[in-house]
């Protein structure tokens, strides 16, 4: 049976500011997606490069592209307000500098209509700029292979999540039904947006399937929200772990104190030693989640070194972030 038959309208939005060099390549990728039957809303959120004129060119040459203007509110506001302006049964989230495989937005709708599932996830695969030409490579052998699927209940992945043994914590590399956004919003003008929302639709959601293929490919940028030189924005790192911790803290989720460990633990790597009091804030946060990552024997096991390691004391835990991060910039270059 050709699942995709069906043809329900399919809402693309992609949250823009200031991408002038990445953006064509993105949005090419989704309007070169197999499953036509397509909205792609891009959502300007006040660019002061070229970015919105790429936008408006977009939409010139392709019926199914519109483009909204804004002032700039940061990425939730952004993603809030093509979610508003949505007209599709499911939606997808596409980050502007990212690339998806020409088969991203089918595979996940057909899963969608075999489980029944309200959400369809795909894991991502990591690229530096210097690898973007590696990515047709990568796509045609995964287009070559059979794609097969597992359907969870929110507890199973939301703890799997939580742990990282499968990296769906972000907004995109899903297939969303529509209602699952009634009543939940990105909590606009805050970091860790994502973090602080997905395991809100894995709750919601009646099953969540996952597939085995990584049809999302994610720009390990430098200038980044999350690469780029610190701001106390991030330290909103303290108020997601906080808020995960809080919403499970009367059941027996397991993986959230791990959770709240990790997204300390990246930020803190990016504090300098100039900001000591935001460093000591982040440390302390490290301090109050190892001991449990120590002795989850659910944990990942670089998690639990990392929590060994920080025992070590503050100065000697930075140079143990140094080598695990040059150790997975090598991991990443090395899957492509």
């Amino acid at each position: 049976m050709d699942y995709t038959d069906k043809k329900e309208l399919i809402s693309v939005i992609v949250p823009i500011y200031n991408v002038e060099r990445y953006l064509p390549i993105c949005i090419k990728s989704i309007l070169n997606q197999s499953y036509r039957n397509i909205e792609v809303i891009l959502v300007d959120d006040g660019s002061t490069d070229s970015s919105g004129y790429i936008c408006d060119s977009f939409a010139t040459t392709d019926p199914r592209v519109s483009v909204i203007h804004k002032q700039n509110g940061g990425l939730s506001d952004a993603r809030n307000v093509g979610i508003k302006n949505s007209n599709g049964s499911f939606i997808s989230l596409i980050d502007s500098d990212d690339v998806i495989c020409d088969n991203f937005i089918q595979k996940l709708y057909e899963i969608c209509l075999i489980t029944g599932s309200d959400l369809v996830c795909c894991e991502l695969i990591c690229f530096y700029d210097e690898d973007e030409n590696k990515l047709p490579r990568y796509w045609k052998q995964i287009n070559e292979t059979k794609c097969t699927y597992k359907k969870y209940t929110s507890k199973e992945i939301t703890e799997k999540s939580f742990y990282q043994h499968i990296s769906i914590t972000g907004a995109p590399q899903k297939l969303y039904k529509k209602s699952l956004f009634d009543n939940i919003e990105f909590p606009r003008g805050r970091y860790f947006e994502d973090l602080a929302t997905t395991y809100l639709f894995f709750e919601k959601a009646n099953s969540i399937s996952v597939i085995d293929q990584k049809l999302y490919a994610y720009r390990m940028r430098t200038d980044s929200i999350m690469n780029r030189a610190f701001n106390a924005n991030k330290l909103d790192c303290i108020w997601v772990a906080e808020k995960i911790v809080s919403y499970y803290a009367e059941t027996d989720m397991d993986g959230m104190f791990c959770a709240a460990f990790r997204v300390n633990r990246l930020v803190y790597d990016q504090i300098p030693y100039s900001y000591k009091n935001e460093k000591n804030k982040v440390w302390n946060e490290i301090k109050k989640y190892r001991w449990t990552v120590l002795v989850d024997v659910k944990a990942k096991k670089y998690e639990r070194l990392l929590a060994a390691l920080s025992f070590t004391g503050q100065y000697l835990f930075d140079f143990w972030l140094m080598i695990f991060r040059r150790f997975r910039k090598i991991m990443y270059r090395s899957s492509l």
